[in-house]
């Protein structure tokens, strides 16, 4: 819930700053999954997930990269199972379903992959998929801002506005015991 139309522009200039960092890898893996075949990719098969993402921004080829990176996800890669969350929170080339990407989302992340904290962050802020929360968006996006990725800094700013400082306190101390335990018991 956004307390402001100047709230709701910042969140979008957060979640774009969210978009760019996906995008601008997108620039510099400029290459098609089938220029660029696995022993190319050093034999790492994760690559070709990669590839395969970065890519569909660029030819909205997304059905390839949810073939490839969901075959991924499934055997437990942490950065194919954000990206089959990415692609099922905005139903590119599926049908969107917003609890299947927090389900992806969750599963990148109990792994430290530090981007699906921001998407989990997302969904929790806008009640996709789970029940709105800001408290719970700003703690996953603390976690992330723990993990340095560059985001969620910017989409704490905006959460903490709907939060108490003693809310704020306990997410901090919620991120730190959740990665010290290696996310045991963190929803």
């Amino acid at each position: 819930m956004l307390d402001s139309a100047k709230d709701s522009r910042e969140f979008r200039m957060g979640s774009w700053v969210f978009d760019s960092l996906i995008y601008s890898v997108t620039l510099a893996a400029a290459v098609t999954a089938a220029s660029f075949p696995t022993a190319v990719l050093g034999g790492d098969p994760t690559k070709e997930c990669e590839v395969l993402f970065d890519d569909a921004y660029r030819t909205a080829d997304w059905r390839s990269a949810y073939i490839e990176c969901s075959a991924r996800a499934e055997e437990g890669d942490a950065g194919a199972q954000y990206r089959v969350g990415v692609i099922y929170a905005n139903g590119r080339s599926v049908e969107p379903d917003d609890d299947a990407a927090v389900q992806w989302y969750r599963k990148a992340a109990t792994q430290g992959y530090a981007t699906a904290h921001m998407g989990l962050g997302i969904m929790y802020y806008y009640g996709r998929g789970v029940a709105q929360d800001p408290l719970r968006a700003y703690k996953w996006w603390t976690i992330a801002a723990l993990l340095e990725e560059p985001a969620a800094e910017t989409n704490q700013e905006i959460a903490a506005k709907q939060l108490t400082p003693a809310e704020i306190e306990e997410s901090q101390g919620w991120a730190e015991e959740c990665l010290a335990s290696g996310y045991q018991g963190c929803q």
